[in-house]
């Protein structure tokens, strides 16, 4: 998913560690 390839790629996003708790 796109949201999955945000947490495994390291970008500009801020959230991505918020994102990855709301995925998992």
């Amino acid at each position: 998913n796109y949201l999955h390839a945000i947490t495994q790629v390291p970008v500009d996003f801020p959230v991505a560690p918020e994102l990855a708790e709301v995925i998992a």
